[in-house]
């Protein structure tokens, strides 16, 4: 299952420059048919790039099903005090990043989703967060040119930056946010959704910054 997973994320994130809901699948005609069949993939518009390995040239998306197991966390469950830490943590991190002067891109929304939605479990799988990030509207929070310039060359060059550099985009807010936890699955957000399982997926927003930032949770 976890080589299952893996296979279809690989499929979405291999090439960039592909459509978020195109596939060039990681898979071989004969699987390809069985993730047609099960309803983990689903016949897609004609997209950028052809597929490599798929059933006469056609192009696919992931459907609900799949996301969900692309989503999966393989984390043993955790008490629901154990993950509200985390939660609370996370939060406190939102609010931190905000402060910081370096830091040029935002959390604009946040949801929770999945078991941590359900009060009444004990143990929950894991966190569930979806984030949408911003720039932030003070021009003052715009790094200097050099600054982007050396953020580009690191991530073309996949190199780290140097420990001196202060500046968060927001791949370095979402590893701040991260904060190397286990538990704590952080998503994306947009105007599709969340995490690609579009808006009627059970949720709770319990951040928005247009409202003031931390909401009842």
């Amino acid at each position: 299952m976890l080589e299952f997973r893996q296979r279809l994320r690989d499929s979405v994130n291999h090439f960039p420059n592909l459509p978020d809901d195109h596939f060039e699948l990681h898979f071989d005609v004969e699987m390809t048919r069985h993730l047609l069949e099960d309803g983990y993939i689903e016949p897609a518009p004609e997209g950028k790039r052809p597929l490599r390995d798929d059933l006469g040239g056609g192009y696919y998306r992931a459907t609900r099903k799949g996301f969900q197991v692309m989503n999966a966390s393989a984390a043993r469950p955790v008490r629901r005090s154990t993950a509200q830490k985390s939660l609370d943590g996370l939060l406190s991190r939102m609010v931190e990043a905000e402060a910081d002067p370096y830091t040029w891109w935002v959390v604009k929304r946040a949801v929770l989703f999945g078991s941590m939605l359900d009060d009444d479990r004990e143990y929950v799988s894991d966190v569930d967060v979806a984030v949408e990030f911003m720039p932030h509207p003070d021009p003052q929070r715009t790094p200097p040119r050099e600054a982007r310039l050396e953020l580009s060359r690191a991530l073309l060059s996949r190199s780290p930056l140097p420990k001196d550099f202060r500046w968060r985009s927001d791949i370095e807010v979402r590893k701040f946010l991260k904060n190397r936890q286990r538990s704590l699955s952080l998503m994306d957000l947009d105007e599709r959704g969340i995490a690609g399982l579009g808006w009627d997926v059970p949720h709770r927003i319990i951040y928005d910054r247009e409202r003031g930032g931390q909401l009842d949770r």
